[in-house]
């Protein structure tokens, strides 16, 4: 999603630079290394960027299918709440604005906050890996550290959306189904598209990456200058019908 997101906006036009461990070859784009589960690769990269932004695209993930329970977190959560609190806080432009890939997975991220408040309030990086600590990784697999993750992310955006918004700067949730990706492609292989297909609702097929980027970019758009403190589904109609009681909750269980 990361890459389709960086299309589209180099199609608009835009200036982008683009931070990722794995290094980036789309032409036009300003690579960075940097490696979000990493607190001092995190420092070095932003060293490097311009002290004004216009806009932010939190895309970087992974699903814990082969990653630890804490790498998950670290990757998926604590990474994204570091750049939130050390960096954009001071680099965003007013009028500027902050979009954030959850997932589905993470919609019920309000119904399930005893799990994960915890490691998401804490004071600071080491606070938060103090508090993983207590939720004993060890126990609990990296697909476990995935949904937790993602239902971090989401309530952390959700509650400082008056601190950005004093600083005149958005900041809105996309919250993607199942889409064909280098993360699905792992489950895919795992025997597990059937899963995947029952969390796509009527569309009964898996969303394309770019199905994803544009509306992520439309996000942090002008379009969206009166959109803050949202969390756009795309989920082709699924959570709707989870709602109305046409079908079961894919999303609704504990995972500690």
């Amino acid at each position: 999603m990361g890459k389709a997101t960086t299309e589209v906006l180099l199609d608009l036009g835009a200036k982008v630079i683009g931070l990722d461990v794995v290094e980036n070859v789309l032409p036009g784009v300003q690579y960075i290394p940097m490696d979000v589960s990493d607190r001092q690769s995190i420092d070095k990269a932003f060293a490097q960027i311009p002290e004004k932004i216009d806009a932010f695209f939190a895309a970087a993930g992974v699903s814990g299918q082969k990653q630890s329970f804490e790498l998950t977190f670290k990757i998926n959560f604590m990474g994204n709440r570091y750049i939130l609190d050390a960096y954009l806080g001071e680099r965003m432009k007013e009028g500027g604005a902050i979009a954030i890939i959850s997932s589905m997975a993470g919609a019920r991220w309000k119904e399930y906050l005893d799990e994960y408040k915890a490691v998401a309030d804490a004071d600071d990086w080491d606070g938060m890996i103090a508090k993983i600590k207590e939720l004993e990784p060890d126990k609990h697999t990296g697909i476990d550290g995935y949904v937790l993750s993602k239902r971090a992310i989401a309530y952390y955006a959700l509650s400082h959306v008056k601190y950005w918004a004093d600083k005149k700067v958005r900041i809105n949730l996309l919250m993607p189904g199942s889409t064909h990706s280098a993360m699905t492609a792992a489950f895919i292989e795992a025997g597990m598209e059937d899963e995947l297909l029952k969390t796509t609702g009527p569309a009964k097929r898996l969303a394309e990456t770019r199905e994803m980027a544009e509306p992520f970019v439309f996000l942090n758009s002008q379009m969206a200058s009166f959109i803050n403190g949202n969390t756009l589904t795309g989920d082709f109609g699924m959570d709707a019908m989870i709602k109305n009681g046409e079908i079961a909750d894919e999303y609704a269980f504990n995972v500690i």
